[in-house]
């Protein structure tokens, strides 16, 4: 499927960069390679409603190709939060662009230059710019991957993912906050994917609000069927099989009893 056996050291890289560095505890804390893998998935299940839509123009193969290398730039930028980025001005921003821009020249003189039929460089700069219908819906299922990591620690009671962090840029919205706040305007980013947005697979729905806070502490039960939790647990096990189901249950990093 992803013909990047050629990419020596690839994997490795991925690997030893880990994800949500704005927590400083992350239950089960994932890396680059377990990102990009996930979003490859989902784009795999979201791929045939994307044909159903916009029909031969509309390339599933790339679009996994594109979920798989969508954060390479990142081996050498390391991983930009998206919360942060919310506080960043207008220059701060573009600097950030400039850089994976330059990231991608090198990724680009350092590996292959086709990755199957397509070019990698080019694939890249269209993850980076979002420029089609295949990158944009990388960007749900990007978005969709990190919101059920954020579901997954605050159902195992993890106060940081309700919490606003405060960083360099300030004090950022809590995880949860800034998820449902970008599916609500995903298609203001993305107008073109309106028609995909029409069909009434989980993938297309608002997520509703709950008291996640409370959840979180657990002073309430989360509900027994939420789907962008449900539904991504699902897929992540139907793909990853024994190997993911370990990964999800297995905690790795704990809370001092004096800071919870």
């Amino acid at each position: 499927m992803n013909n990047l056996s050629d990419f020596t050291d690839r994997e490795r890289d991925l690997r030893h960069i880990t994800r949500w560095s704005i927590n400083p505890v992350m239950f089960y804390r994932s890396n680059l390679w377990d990102h990009a893998r996930h979003v490859a998935w989902l784009v795999e299940e979201i791929n045939p409603h994307a044909v159903q839509v916009f029909g031969s123009e509309y390339d599933p193969h790339k679009a996994q190709l594109l979920a798989l290398v969508h954060d390479d730039a990142e081996i050498i930028t390391g991983d930009v939060q998206a919360g942060n980025k919310l506080k960043m001005t207008t220059s701060q921003l573009q600097e950030i662009e400039a850089q994976e821009m330059a990231a991608i020249e090198k990724l680009a003189v350092r590996f292959p230059t086709n990755l199957g039929e397509y070019v990698y460089k080019e694939l890249l700069i269209e993850a980076l710019h979002k420029t089609s219908w295949e990158a944009q819906v990388v960007m749900l299922a990007d978005k969709l991957d990190a919101f059920g990591e954020v579901l997954h620690e605050i159902y195992a009671g993890n106060p940081y993912f309700v919490k606003s962090p405060v960083t360099e840029y300030g004090t950022i919205v809590p995880a949860y906050q800034f998820y449902l706040d970008y599916f609500a305007h995903f298609l203001k980013r993305y107008p073109t994917l309106t028609p995909l947005f029409q069909q009434k697979a989980w993938f297309f729905q608002q997520p509703q609000p709950l008291d996640f806070p409370a959840i979180g502490s657990k002073k309430k039960t989360p509900p027994a069927y939420y789907p962008h939790y449900n539904e991504w647990r699902a897929i992540l096990l139907k793909r990853g099989g024994e190997l993911e189901q370990k990964r999800l249950d297995t905690q790795l990093e704990f809370i001092e009893p004096n800071l919870k």
